[in-house]
């Protein structure tokens, strides 16, 4: 037998009593996008379908944040775990999809021989195959995520740039056993740092190295996040879910379907109503993945694969 609570998990707070109907409901949800109807308007979100953005000018898509404008609707993704054979099942595929015309925009692929995680990410939306032989020397890839050490609490996103310019640094607060055996299977915090945003809609990589060799080594983005030295950065948290009748709860209006210590949503301190991405199981292989601004697909699908890593 396991330590006591360990078999609790949390909940999307919409879906308690789910029916078998329900659930078909909810499994067509990665395709239509769509909440369907609700008795209870609480469930309901205002315009809340897939939002479908276009980048301006030459910015590839998986690099441009959706516009900036408040308690807009979130970008609807999906992801695709793929780990049909042996080695698949250690080093698995992750396809992350737009909700609306199921395009595959971004392909992740679990390395292998390796000190720490480390995932490799291409651009889908250049017309590569997905069979292709992808690899660093691949047109289409973007960057990687890597894991900072090995107990799995902290990761940074960087580009194919090299000098590996960082657009996310993320930290993970583990609790202790004595708090795990009180409050039972929570689902990991985390604390994020991204880069400012240009004119553009882009991230501006985070530079590790100065032109002017002169000048003092800038600090990475993990190492800010370590000292809490958020400055002009933007920084995301975990939603605090709700501890109810043996279960963690958060309210995903419809977008999480089976409870999982994976699921999670991302607020600003700031504004913890607001949520910016929202990340929950739909299926034994598919996860639905939402975010807007100050997030692209590269960095939201990033902090996504954090979460399969555990």
């Amino acid at each position: 037998g396991g330590a006591p609570g360990a078999g609790r998990k949390w909940e999307d707070e919409g879906d308690e009593g789910i029916t078998p109907n329900d659930m078909k409901r909810l499994e067509n949800f990665r395709k239509s996008g769509r909440y369907g109807s609700s008795e209870n308007e609480d469930d309901k979100i205002e315009s809340r379908g897939a939002y479908n953005f276009k980048p301006s000018g030459n910015v590839p898509l998986v690099n441009y944040c959706p516009p900036n404008g408040g308690h807009t609707d979130l970008f609807q993704c999906y992801i695709v775990r793929e780990r049909t054979s042996i080695s698949s099942k250690l080093y698995p595929t992750y396809k992350l999809y737009s909700q609306e015309g199921e395009k595959l925009l971004i392909l992740a692929r679990k390395m292998s021989m390796n000190s720490t995680s480390n995932y490799h990410l291409f651009d889908m939306t250049r017309g590569i195959p997905e069979k292709t032989n992808l690899s660093k020397k691949s047109g289409n890839y973007i960057g990687k995520l890597r894991g900072i050490d090995s107990n799995h609490s902290e990761y940074v996103v960087v580009t194919k740039s090299e000098d590996k310019h960082e657009i996310a640094a993320i930290q993970f607060d583990r609790l202790g056993l004595v708090s795990q055996l009180k409050e039972g299977c929570q689902p990991r915090k985390m604390n994020i740092l991204l880069p400012r945003i240009n004119a553009d809609n882009e991230p501006i990589p985070h530079q590790l190295k100065h032109t002017d060799s002169s000048k003092k080594k800038p600090k990475s983005l993990a190492t800010h996040l370590r000292k809490n030295d958020i400055g002009n950065l933007f920084n995301l948290v975990s939603k605090d879910p709700i501890y109810e009748n043996g279960n963690y709860r958060l309210n995903f209006h419809g977008r999480v379907s089976i409870p999982s210590v994976k699921n999670f949503q991302l607020t600003s301190p700031d504004d913890i109503d607001d949520v910016v991405c929202q990340f929950g199981k739909i299926g034994d292989e598919t996860f639905n993945l939402d975010f807007k601004y100050p997030l692209n697909p590269f960095q939201a699908f990033s902090l996504a694969l954090c979460h399969f890593d555990a």
